[in-house]
This record gives structure tokens, C-alpha cells and sequence, in this order.
């Protein structure tokens, strides 16, 4: 279908050839970050003023936040202010209970992608590919592309693992560790009915030596989530105040911990729980019905924030959750644990989108082009937008099931694909748009000084290459494994060299170089080191 779908398309819907590229999963995930990015863009953002009051109790202090209106104007805010502000006032309602706090789930390779993006702003193709390393070189942990839970006949592996780890740099949390934690009815762990083919990432008895730094951090991140289920759970105590000062209500909420457990792990990173708890250190004692002091008010001064842009972790995340969005309940169920694509494929469909340039990474934000809008906002025009959204690949997944159970003809379900590909390509014919190419002008080539540089799908070139300017093959967009900006491309044209670049060594991965590029008189392009780029030879290498 989508090999159709992509020749109709760019035929029908683009100028010189340019692909537009359009398949079941590849479309719907982009319409997922296009619908972010144009939500987030076209946010109006607005101004409010939310109230915080100081109380004491017998000496005690804590703050509420007012809760008569949810984004209060400035003038309802200074009329609060005044009204309440070193007045007497009664807390109404003071509770507090204990609760455990479990720890996250293992890690399916979606989970760590999400995960390790966010910390170390790795692309999900880079998290992938250091896993694969850990699971197939250094072989300390288990199959990568994996759900978030064990069965029953993995948990004495995990045991093993548990126990190997007292021989290493982790041997603290192992001696704090109890096994008897982790075991079959223990349902955050094992669950028979959501493991596939493979259980989740974990490290196994084998440690490993001699990582690279990503290697050991992605390593680390596995190890921590897998010893979290070794430890107990963290406990809180956790307070709610409802205080009332002349009929105006305020809300306080703050939680002490009065055990790590599992949180030891992760002593050394804030707390990024989504709460507004005020974190205590000591336990609160307040007198509920009893009497309070209003002793000083605050107004805050906020703005509301649109949705954040995607990052290639919240992406993955998004594609994971997408199947919660289908109307269809039985296809909505089915892909409640699957999402859009599969834990192995991810990664590989945000890479596909970046390399048909419908998306680009500015930062950590994944941005949509104006190729990957002019497709989305086409496709939604026709009668085939249904690849635009997680429906058509939740009805899909439906069908293919009821094929599993035998309630469902493989033939139907191919006639259904047949006549879908069929409107696919009627609906690209009725098109009216054609999606063109800027063609960015890279200044006069070097070599025949008539024609310009331009753009082509594999490099820069001369536009007079039909009269004979060899200049065309002349410059890659990829030199010596580095994909070149286009403000590199200008400074190697116009001044016939770059500034210093960072290189990966092809030999040997992990090892970095700099060194400038430069154009020969014979147009090649060389790398040229110095003293100052770890070469004090000089030394040209050519491509």
C-alpha cells in the first residue's frame, strides 16, 4: 500500500521528482508532530495571577494556594489579597496517609529511548544501536527490542543478575537489595500477558568491561530500573490542608518520605514526579477545626504554556499511547499495549521521516518542514486522511487479530488493502497542489565561475552540469561521515575551507577528531589538521 501510495504521490503531488513518501505508520506519526507543532505555534497565550498565602498554626507554617478560580485576573487577585491578608482562619480538613510509591517499570526499548533522550538527548536510533552493542558485543544484557515485564520462568534469571552485581561498582544497593522482592505474583514485574516474544531490558550475570561513555549510561539506566525492583518501595506521608479564611478556601499539599527504598538509586537526580506536593523534611503536625493566622499572601504573575514541542523521547512515547485515541473500542484495546509500529521499528520510522526531511531535530525539538506540512494538510484535503490519524492502523491491527483467531478471511482483509490502494491512487490524481522545492542558491561554482551551486539528492553540484561542468560530483553532503550544514557547504564554496569540525573516527567509533575541509584546486575536498586540531604536522588527508 504504501509503495503505491509513495509513487502516486510524488508523480501527482510533486515537482522534479522530489519524493514524497507516504505509508500506513510513516504518515500518522507525522501527523502526530505536525498537530503538535502547529498547536504549539499558534498557542495565545495568556497572563493570570495565581494567590499563595502563608498560615501558622502554633508556630507551625505552611502555605495554601487559593482555590476560587483556576487562572485568577490580577484585580480578582488583589481583591483576595486584601481581604485575606493577616487575617484569622480556620483549617476545615487535615488529613494524611501513608503511600508507597512503586518503582517504574523495567524497560521495554521504547521506555529507555524515552528516557535516555531526555537525559543525554540521544536520537532513538543512537539508543538502539548502543543497546544492540551492550545485547550482542558485551552480551550484559538481554534482547533489546522488548516489552516492559518478565514471566515467571525469567525471574530466577533476574535473581542471578541480581547476585552477579554484588561484584561490581553497584554492590551497595545489591547489599540493601532482598530478592524475595522480585518474584511471579509480583505483578509490576512479572506478567505473563504482556510479554511477546521477549521479556524486558535486563542486565544479565555477565559484566560487562571497558564501555564507551554511552554504552556504560545507557548500561547504568538498565541496571538502576532493574535493582528498583529489588528494593522496597519508597513511603510518603502525605498531607492535604483545606484552610478557610472569611469563606475564601485554600488548598496546601506536601508530602515528607519517610523511606528511600528504591528512590536510593536515583539520590543524585531531582525529583521529577508531576506534583505540586511542597517536599518536607519533617513530618507536619496541624490541629484540624483549629484556628490559624493568615500571616502573609503572594501573587504570582504566570503565563499558560502551550504543549511542549516533541522530543524524539516523547515521541516515541506519543506513538506508544496512540492506540488510546481510536474510536473503535475493540481496536483501541487492541492497540493499547502496541501504539503505532513496534518496539524494533520506532526508532527506524522517526530516522525515515528526518531522512524525507518532513521532520528536523532543532535542539532537542523535532520541528515539521514545510514538505512534511504540505503533506499532511494535502492528504487531509482527500478521501484517504484516514492515514493521517492511528484509526486506520488500529482497524488494521483489529482485522489482522481476528485472522490470528480464525474469525476473520486473509482474502477479505486483502481485497480491503487492494481497493484502499485503488482510491490512494484516484484521490493523488484529483490533487491540485504540487509541492516544490526551495532551491537554495550555495553562490557561483568555483570552477567554471557561470554556473550556481545548487542542491541535488546525494550532493551539490553545478547547474551547468548538462554544458559540462564536472563540478556536479565534485562535493558530497557527506564528508569523511559527517553530514555537512548548509553554512558549512557556503564556507567550503566561497572560502574554499570550513572553520574546525568535530569528526568520528570510521576505524574506531568512539574516537573524535578535528580537523578543517578543505577545497583543493583540483575541487576535492581534504581534511586538513594543524596544531590546534591534534594533527602538528599539518597533514592533509584526501577523500
Amino acid at each position: 500500500m504504501g509503495l503505491n501510495a509513495t509513487r502516486a504521490f510524488t508523480l501527482k503531488a510533486s515537482s522534479n521528482g522530489e519524493l514524497l513518501s507516504v505509508g500506513r505508520c510513516q504518515s500518522a506519526i507525522l501527523a502526530i508532530v505536525y498537530d503538535r507543532y502547529k498547536e504549539h505555534f499558534e498557542f495565545k497565550k495568556s497572563k493570570y495571577y495565581p494567590i499563595l498565602a502563608t498560615f501558622n498554626q502554633n508556630g507551625v507554617t505552611y502555605v495554601g494556594k487559593w482555590e476560587g478560580e483556576k487562572q485568577p485576573t490580577k484585580e480578582v487577585a488583589e481583591r483576595i489579597v486584601q481581604k485575606v491578608n493577616k487575617q484569622s482562619g480556620i483549617i476545615t480538613q487535615f488529613t494524611k496517609k501513608q503511600m508507597n510509591t512503586s518503582a517504574p517499570k523495567l524497560y521495554s526499548l521504547s521506555l529507555l529511548q524515552k528516557e535516555a533522550n531526555k537525559k543525554y538527548n540521544y536520537s532513538a536510533k543512537e539508543i538502539l544501536e548502543v543497546a544492540q552493542s551492550l545485547y550482542e558485543k558485551h552480551h550484559c544484557i538481554s534482547y533489546p527490542r522488548t516489552s516492559s515485564y518478565v514471566t515467571s520462568a525469567d525471574i530466577s534469571e533476574m535473581h542471578k543478575a541480581f547476585f552477579a552485581l554484588q561484584q561490581s561498582e553497584y554492590q551497595p544497593y545489591v547489599e540493601k537489595g532482598n530478592p524475595a522482592l522480585v518474584h511471579p505474583n509480583n505483578k509490576a514485574v512479572c506478567d505473563e500477558q504482556k510479554v511477546d516474544d521477549h521479556h524486558a531490558i535486563l542486565p544479565t550475570d555477565k559484566l560487562p568491561k571497558e564501555l564507551t561513555e554511552k554504552e556504560q549510561r545507557i548500561y547504568d539506566l538498565i541496571v538502576r530500573r532493574f535493582l528498583a525492583h529489588f528494593l522496597e518501595p519508597a513511603l510518603f506521608e502525605k498531607y492535604v490542608v483545606y484552610t478557610s479564611v472569611l469563606e475564601e478556601t485554600f488548598k496546601s499539599t506536601a508530602s515528607v518520605l519517610l523511606r528511600k527504598g528504591w528512590k536510593e538509586l536515583y539520590a543524585e537526580e531531582q525529583d521529577e514526579e508531576e506534583t505540586e506536593d511542597e517536599f518536607l523534611t519533617q513530618a507536619l503536625s496541624l490541629q484540624e477545626h483549629g484556628d490559624v493566622r493568615c500571616t502573609d499572601t503572594k501573587i504570582q504573575e504566570q503565563e499558560t504554556k502551550p504543549f511542549p514541542l516533541f522530543t524524539e523521547g516523547t515521541l516515541i512515547d506519543a506513538m506508544l499511547k496512540a492506540g488510546s485515541k481510536v474510536e473503535d473500542e475493540e481496536a483501541r484495546e487492541l492497540m493499547k499495549h502496541t501504539g503505532i509500529g513496534r518496539e524494533s521499528t520506532r526508532a527506524s520510522l522517526i530516522e525515515l521521516l528526518k531522512a524525507r526531511k518532513y521532520i528536523q531535530v532543532k535542539g532537542k525539538s523535532l520541528l515539521v518542514t514545510d514538505k512534511g506540512t504540505f503533506l499532511i494538510e494535502t492528504l487531509r484535503q482527500t478521501k484517504i486522511q484516514t492515514l493521517t490519524s492511528a484509526d486506520y492502523t488500529g482497524e488494521w491491527e483489529k482485522r489482522l487479530k481476528m485472522i490470528e483467531n480464525q474469525t476473520y478471511s486473509p482474502q477479505e482483509f486483502m481485497k480491503i488493502v487492494r481497493k484502499f490502494t485503488e482510491s490512494i491512487v484516484v484521490e493523488a490524481g484529483t490533487i491540485q497542489k504540487t509541492y516544490v522545492k526551495e532551491q537554495v542558491d550555495f553562490g557561483t561554482c568555483p570552477k567554471c565561475q557561470k554556473g550556481k551551486v545548487l542542491e541535488g539528492k546525494k550532493g551539490y553540484g553545478c547547474s551547468l552540469w548538462k554544458e559540462g561542468c564536472t563540478f556536479t560530483l565534485s562535493l558530497w553532503k557527506s564528508q569523511y561521515g559527517k553530514t555537512l550544514s548548509t553554512a558549512q557547504v557556503k564556507a567550503l564554496i566561497d572560502k574554499k575551507e570550513t572553520g574546525v569540525l568535530t569528526f568520528t573516527s570510521q576505524k574506531k567509533k568512539d574516537t573524535k577528531y578535528k580537523a578543517k575541509l578543505k577545497l583543493t584546486d583540483d575541487w576535492k575536498v581534504v581534511l586538513e589538521f594543524s596544531d590546534s586540531t591534534n594533527n602538528s604536522s599539518g597533514k592533509k588527508k584526501s577523500s
